[in-house]
């Protein structure tokens, strides 16, 4: 999937920007949860406005930080390359373990609503 190196090199940013999207949005509803437990709605103003920034300064300061460190960039030009080296079924060896497991599942569910009868009867008796 990621042969060339500006697909690897895309896929690293890609990573790191993704990555500071969701940290945005952790900050944002630590800060949230953080004024749902203190009420500080009433106590500080334009506290919406001040949520989105230091959430939006934090994710933007992790994304540069990603970005320039060597140590991260070398974590995921690994993962990158260990990514490379996963083998993906194809649709049709996919549809046929599919169809396994769901026979098993079927098969296990038949075997334990049977357990269950049976077990079910036999206690009646003893009672």
């Amino acid at each position: 999937m990621l042969q060339t190196q500006e697909s690897k090199k895309n896929f690293k940013q890609f990573l790191i920007f993704f990555s500071s999207i969701i940290s945005y949005f952790v900050v944002y509803f630590f800060f949230t949860t953080f004024e749902n437990i203190f009420d500080l709605t009433s106590q500080i103003p334009h506290l919406q406005e001040m949520k989105i920034a230091v959430a939006f300064i934090i994710s933007f300061g992790l994304f540069i930080f990603f970005f320039r460190n060597t140590f991260v960039q070398k974590k995921l030009s690994s993962w990158i390359e260990e990514y490379g080296k996963i083998v993906f079924p194809s649709p049709t060896e996919a549809f046929k373990q599919s169809i396994i497991i769901l026979i098993a599942v079927i098969i296990i569910g038949f075997l334990l609503g049977l357990f269950d009868f049976l077990s079910q009867k036999i206690l009646s008796f003893i009672k």
